[in-house]
């Protein structure tokens, strides 16, 4: 999980998930680390 999101701090601080200051979850999808764990044969993100 640490691979695939870039996230602005730590995500968990004091065993709670942090609330992010700006929308949406707070963490960044890396595609690259995603496209590699891919299912064969199914489509990735278009």
């Amino acid at each position: 999980f640490d691979e695939l999101v870039v996230s602005e701090g730590p995500l968990i601080e004091n065993g709670k998930v942090r609330v992010p200051d700006s929308s949406g979850l707070g963490v960044t999808l890396d595609e690259n680390v995603a496209y590699r764990y891919r299912k064969l044969g199914e489509p990735f993100f278009e």
